[in-house]
């Protein structure tokens, strides 16, 4: 495939021939059947617009979607996965803007940070 257009102020994107909201609806239909699915098991948590935090169903695992510079207490092992490396263990731990991390290890994983 081939991007035909740029984005530049009020320009279409197309890609191969369709503009953007048309693919981005057909996305929605083809893939949000199984998005609706999932909800009952996500437990997702929005940290006033500075990260999303996910949950898994055994509450073993936290992903921490970031996306602002700041100073966070995390209990267990914490992993910087857009890096791609275990973080030494702390007291506190800083986290890069726009960097996924995912904590394990710990009793009880926290619901806000």
């Amino acid at each position: 495939m081939f991007l035909e257009g740029l984005v530049h102020g009020h320009q279409v994107v197309e890609f191969d021939g369709r503009g953007w909201y048309e693919l981005l609806e057909d996305t929605r239909q083809k893939y949000g059947g199984a998005y609706a699915g999932c909800m009952s098991v996500l437990d997702l948590s929005n940290e006033n617009g500075n990260a999303v935090l996910w949950h898994d169903r055994d509450q073993t695992r936290l992903t921490i979607w970031n996306f602002v510079e700041r100073e966070v207490v995390l209990p267990g092992t914490v992993t910087d996965a857009t890096a791609g490396c275990e973080i030494a263990a702390s007291a506190s731990y800083r986290l890069a803007a726009c960097h996924t991390y995912v904590v394990t290890g710990a009793r009880e994983l926290p619901r806000r940070l």
